[in-house]
Order: C-alpha cells, then sequence, then structure tokens
C-alpha cells in the first residue's frame, strides 16, 4: 500500500479514478505492478493507493497504540487521543 499525505485534501484535486472511503479519505485499488523485464512486462502484483490526511493518521496510530497499551496492561501510559 502506499500513501499520499497532506494536512488538506483540496475539493480541486483529481480523485475521478478513486473511491472515498467510509473515515473520509480516497483510495484506489488495483492498480497493476509491472515486472521490469524488458521481454516480460507481465502484472506481478497489484497495489493499493490511499489519499489520507495527516491527522487521520495519527488519529489511526493513537487508536492502534492504545490498543497495545491496553493488551499490555499500560492503558494509563496512553491517554485519550483529542
Amino acid at each position: 500500500m502506499r500513501y499520499v499525505i497532506g494536512g488538506k485534501i483540496f475539493n480541486e484535486a483529481d480523485l475521478n479514478e478513486y473511491e472515498e472511503s467510509v473515515t473520509g479519505s480516497w483510495y484506489r485499488d488495483s492498480i497493476p505492478i509491472r515486472a521490469v523485464k524488458k521481454n516480460d512486462r507481465s502484472v506481478i502484483a497489484d497495489m493499493r493507493l490511499e489519499v489520507i490526511r495527516l491527522s487521520d493518521m495519527a488519529k489511526r496510530a493513537h487508536i492502534r497504540n492504545k490498543s497495545f497499551a491496553d493488551k499490555l496492561g499500560l492503558d494509563k501510559l496512553i491517554n485519550n487521543y483529542e
């Protein structure tokens, strides 16, 4: 997965080939990755590209880290994200 990270997603951005997620970020699935050999340009994998706000990534990280802390009994070390 690849990310394009920024502080704001502008309405003028060309996101026609992207789908909006329930969290307000944008993603595009099944972007083909081709082999780099001269005689073989077959598709070897698919990539997902996500356009996401930096603040949303920080929220996701906090939720993930809080989950780990809760499981380890260290829940008091991580405060609620605001």
